[in-house]
């Protein structure tokens, strides 16, 4: 719990962030409450909250609504954990609580309160010594429509955007029956050329400053004054449309605010879910926009021009063709390939996470080739946004860039698409950026996390997740002997040749951290160059042994003697969280869990590798006295040459030249893997 305060020289300045620890919310709140911030176990929590369908049963609309704490003071490895999350509150079904939800939390609130003005006694179990903790509420996590729940702010209607809140820039189709959300020339630079350009921006010139955010001072001061809903049942009936909204559109003065510290379907054509209709063209007829798209009534019927981003049954049929032959490591996403209908080129039953996966990684190659490439830009920019917003660490400069480069994008989406396409989820995009300033890295606060702890709920007492490493019990204290991970498939018994023992043996030396002296020692040794390093360190530890030096574990004689030279091989392994499979087990699968990429280091010069599996390896060892025989694990891998072959505002493709094999060691060791 003491972790964010303590071990991170330079990370403070360098202006990366890592850790929420490192967001402007976390420093301001430290530097505004000196004496909370003064004792690192007090306590900084998030607060989630999301219906789930309890039996998964999607012909019963019963929901039940969890609500969840996460703390934040913990290290990024055990930060957002299942095990580190806390069910605090279980809201009964079976309909959404709706605005009502603040007489659930009413409890935790208070206790919320409590921890926050006075703290309670805790026990300290690292120093064995009581103390006074205290909590603070940073944040809450929920979808868009959820967050209407919890801070009383409407996402619905003309101001839909809370950060925009009362100056959110909308328009009635009139046609469409909907709220579009445009007008992003607002948050270009004062001097951009597109803020005087009328022929393509609804006729206009823009001159206004972007809105200001809604700040907490700003939200009580909005509803200073005004008395609040009565929650429950109303027997008098819907409201009317005017008594919505206490003022503007808040529905309710938010239970939090007590604790309150001072595009994809309109490409491929689904049906209801295709925003470039005839209405829409009408729309833009309305709006004297884009002429070369407006329909034209022919007798009693209107003839839609073609746009740009239309795509031909042929075309269509092209996309899912490259879509229905894609294959991700096991646990990346879904099969998306089974998505993807030949007959009449359309994606169906894509979940939520595998469109974030589509999205941030298959939109540019999806389109690429078939889209022109005016349209392709703004939608391979928007790809490269998400994918960078969403990275594990963020930097300050990076996130100031994309502050500015995604209002371009928006703005050059608005010069394609319909009006239609413009609904709310088109427009937050413009805030996301400035949100991780403010509050860190992505990953700690989006809800894939809380989604996916749902979904084990019924499941993780009585089985263990797909990709779980086994957590045997370390007889060894040699760091190449730990025993992790956990085998694939029926093991095999395979005779080393003398070359391939050598390389085996020489590897695990190479990457043992208790053999490393030795090497400088056998540069240093001048009368033994001529004795290959393994023959030389056998004897060189044998000597120290008979010596007895301290230095010479019995573990790392049973080392210096190598290996034997029968070993087990198997198809697969489990490691770090990544299924491994070889290429020839995964020759039938829907799945491609060969690929193996080594992250380079300094000694490398920060060259990746990128490699596909041929070969799980057991090495076994002498027995020790009194325990088993140490063993080690490695991968046999052929590495391929690699080129980038487009590079496109920092969106790089890499192709593999699978051809062409680098000639290294065949051999990785699986702590050091990934896919």
């Amino acid at each position: 719990m003491r972790w964010h305060n303590k071990g991170h020289a330079g990370d403070d300045d360098d202006g990366i962030m890592r850790h929420p620890r490192d967001s402007k919310s976390w420093k301001s709140l430290d530097e505004l409450y000196p004496e909370f911030a003064a004792d690192a176990r007090n306590v900084r929590l998030a607060l989630d909250s999301d219906g789930f369908n309890p039996g998964a049963n999607m012909s019963s609309r019963y929901s039940i609504w969890p609500v969840m704490l996460v703390p934040y003071n913990l290290p990024p490895w055990m930060c957002m954990k299942r095990d580190n999350m806390m069910l605090s509150l279980l809201i009964p079904g079976p309909k959404s609580p709706g605005n009502d939800i603040d007489v659930f939390l009413q409890p935790l609130i208070d206790e919320l309160k409590e921890l926050w003005e006075s703290g309670v006694q805790t026990f300290d179990a690292h120093s064995k010594e009581t103390f006074n903790m205290r909590a603070v509420l940073m944040w809450t996590i929920s979808d868009f429509p959820a967050y209407a729940n919890l801070s009383g702010w409407s996402t619905k209607g003309a101001k839909a955007c809370p950060n925009c809140h009362k100056d959110t820039n909308s328009e009635w189709l009139k046609h469409g029956h909907k709220w579009c959300y445009m007008c992003h020339r607002v948050f270009l630079e004062p001097d951009h050329k597109w803020r005087l350009n009328k022929r393509f921006f609804s006729k206009k010139v823009e001159r206004r400053a972007p809105p200001n955010p809604l700040s907490g001072n700003d939200a009580l001061e909005q509803l200073h004054g005004y008395p609040n809903v009565e929650f429950g049942k109303d027997n008098k009936g819907k409201r009317k449309r005017g008594e919505r909204y206490i003022v503007h559109q808040w529905k309710k003065i938010s239970v939090f605010f007590n604790c309150l510290i001072r595009d994809i379907c309109t490409f491929l054509d689904l049906p209801g879910k295709n925003k470039d209709s005839v209405n829409a063209r009408l729309d833009l007829e309305a709006m004297k926009m884009h002429d070369d798209l407006r329909p034209k009534k022919v007798r009693d019927k209107y003839q839609i021009p073609r746009a740009p981003f239309n795509l031909t049954l042929h075309e269509r049929r092209k996309i899912v063709t490259f879509l229905s032959k894609l294959a991700f490591p096991d646990g990346y996403s879904s099969n998306i390939s089974r998505c993807a209908s030949l007959q009449d080129g359309k994606i169906i039953g894509m979940k939520t996470y595998d469109f974030h996966v589509f999205m941030q990684d298959l939109l540019t190659l999806t389109f690429q080739g078939v889209l022109d490439e005016k349209v392709l830009e703004p939608l391979r920019e928007l790809s490269l946004f998400f994918k960078q917003l969403c990275a594990k660490t963020l930097k300050v400069a990076d996130l100031e860039r994309m502050e500015a480069n995604i209002a371009i994008t928006l703005c050059k989406l608005e010069r394609i698409f319909v009006l239609a396409f413009f609904d709310v989820m088109i427009h937050l995009p413009i805030h996301l950026a400035t949100e991780a300033k403010l509050a860190g890295p992505v990953h700690y606060r989006w809800m894939y996390r809380f989604e996916r702890y749902l979904s084990k709920i019924e499941t993780q007492f009585n089985r263990l997740d797909q990709n779980e490493d086994m957590n045997y019990p370390q007889l060894h204290s040699l760091s190449v002997f730990y025993n992790t991970g956990k085998t694939l498939g029926k093991p095999n018994l395979k005779q080393l040749s003398i070359e391939d023992w050598r390389k085996a043996q020489l590897y695990v030396l190479q990457n043992c951290e208790e053999a490393q002296p030795f090497f400088d020692e056998y540069e240093n040794d001048i009368g033994h160059r001529d004795v290959e390093f393994c023959k030389w360190f056998e004897n060189r530890i044998i000597q120290l042994w008979e010596d007895k030096d301290e230095r010479v574990t019995e573990e790392l004689l049973c080392l210096a003697r190598g290996p034997m030279k029968r070993v087990v091989t198997f198809d697969g392994y489990v490691i770090n969280g990544f299924r491994f499979h070889t290429k020839k087990r995964q020759r039938h699968r829907k799945t491609q869990n060969s690929g193996v990429v080594v992250l380079g280091d300094a000694e490398s010069g920060g060259k990746d590798f990128y490699g596909t599996l041929d070969e799980v390896i057991v090495l076994e060892y002498d027995a020790l006295e009194n325990r088993t025989s140490p063993k080690v694990v490695l991968f046999r891998c052929k590495c391929n040459k690699l080129k980038v072959v487009k590079n496109m505002k920092d969106h790089q493709i890499i192709h593999l030249k699978l051809n062409r094999i680098l000639i290294t060691s065949p051999y990785l060791r699986k702590l050091k893997s990934n896919q």
